[in-house]
């Protein structure tokens, strides 16, 4: 019965720590401006500031 737990937990961990990585990376390679995001890279910047008032940010 230890031996089947210790394998749940040691899996449990393994998937947290895997899940935490992927969501790490994700993170990172978003684009760090979400008003760039929506209005697109060659926005001016009077509707950028638009954006970024509308979203609160």
């Amino acid at each position: 019965m230890i031996a089947y737990l210790t394998r749940r937990v040691l899996r449990a961990l393994t998937t947290l720590l895997g899940t935490t990585l992927i969501l790490f990376v994700l993170v990172r390679v978003v684009p760090a401006d979400p008003a760039v995001s929506i209005a697109g890279p060659k926005a001016d910047p009077e509707t950028l500031a638009a954006i970024r008032k509308d979203l609160g940010l």
